[in-house]
Order: C-alpha cells, then structure tokens, then sequence
C-alpha cells in the first residue's frame, strides 16, 4: 500500500487551521468573560455591577450607605458577591401582573 504524503500533509495543514480557528474563537469569547471562583463563589468590582446594572456609581454609594447593597471593602476598593446582589434583585422584584390579577379578584 502506498501512501499518499501530500494528502496527509493537507489534512494535518487543515487541522491545524482548526486548532488555530478553535483558540481565536476562545481567546475572544471565552477568556474576556472568564471570572475565576473564589470559594464557590464570584465576586463583582463596583464599576462591574454599575455596567451590569446600568446605573451611576454614585447610585451603588448610595444604596450601600442605606444598608441595601451588602458589599465588602478591601482597602479602597468596593466589591459585590454575586449571590448577595442576585439575592436582592429577586427580593425586591414586583411582578406587576400578578398584583394585577389579585387586585382584579377582590
């Protein structure tokens, strides 16, 4: 059996061009977005939560000064634990459709 090393050659070539496309593709999706866990946990910088929030900084001073936002302070910087600030949210949620619905059967 002969072997053809001119297609084989193409195949690896072509492989590897895979590989290469594979890491693009992850250095520019996967890597920006990767944040690493602490203790099972993700942690959010103040500039991060205000993007993610869409609000002002000044608006997460203000919520950390009335005691809505637990937050931890190391040296100057501000952060958040993700599961405090999901905690928040879904406490402070209104569904308007519900109170609707109840509101309509009295």
């Amino acid at each position: 059996m002969i072997c053809d090393t001119k297609s084989g050659t193409d195949r690896v070539e072509r492989l590897i061009e895979q590989i290469h496309h594979v890491i693009e593709v992850f250095e520019k999706t996967v890597i920006p977005n990767f944040r690493p866990l602490l203790d099972g946990e993700q942690y959010i910088s103040d500039k991060k939560l205000s993007e993610l929030l869409n609000i002002n900084r000044r608006s997460l001073v203000q919520y950390r000064q009335k005691g809505l936002l637990p937050y931890y302070r190391i040296g100057g910087k501000i952060i958040y634990r993700e599961s405090d600030i999901r905690h928040v949210l879904e406490s402070n949620y209104y569904d308007v459709l519900s109170k609707h619905n109840k509101n309509d059967r009295k």
